[in-house]
Parts: structure tokens; sequence; C-alpha cells
């Protein structure tokens, strides 16, 4: 389970970091790469707060 967990985290840190250097390389006048990074921080959250009620 704890393999999972951490499967999942890297892959949105992955992808959304990946995502953000390209939207702010790309759309320079945007600040839209903020919100990319925050909804990273929000997802690597509730991923954490998932696999916490689970094994609870």
């Amino acid at each position: 389970m704890n393999v999972q967990k951490w499967y999942w985290i890297l892959y949105f840190v992955i992808t959304m970091a990946f995502k953000s250097i390209l939207e702010r390389k790309y759309l320079k006048k945007s600040k839209q790469y903020v919100t990319t990074l925050i909804f990273l921080l929000i997802s690597i959250a509730i991923i954490q707060t998932i696999f916490l009620a689970v094994i609870i």
C-alpha cells in the first residue's frame, strides 16, 4: 500500500512539474503555472489523506 501511495505522488509530481515548466516557458505573460503548482500541492494532500484513511 505504501508503494502505491508513493507511485501516485511521484506520478503527480513529475507530470504537474513538467506541465508547469512548459507553461512557464511558453506562456510568458501568463501566471497559469502557479495554478498548476497549487493543484499539485492539493493533489498530494488528497493522496496522503486517502491513503491515511485506508490504513486506519
